[in-house]
């Protein structure tokens, strides 16, 4: 039973989320942006909307380690 009120409560945020972003992406999709994107440091409307990821260029004196 706990893993039936689990999935409902989570199908449930997940049709809020739907609704709330006004997004035409079905569940399924939005399940899946979220598994590949679990973590990533975005706000989850722009996630939705489909803006890219900003662009993180990598600070070669954060990788000297001595």
């Amino acid at each position: 039973m706990t893993q039936i009120w689990t999935e409902m409560c989570t199908y449930l945020l997940l049709a809020f989320i739907k609704f709330e972003s006004k997004t035409k992406n079905k569940i399924q999709q939005i399940i899946r942006l979220l598994q590949l994107t679990l973590f990533e440091m975005r706000s989850l409307k722009t996630l939705l909307s489909g803006d890219p990821p900003p662009d993180n260029t990598i600070n070669h004196d954060q990788l000297i380690l001595g």
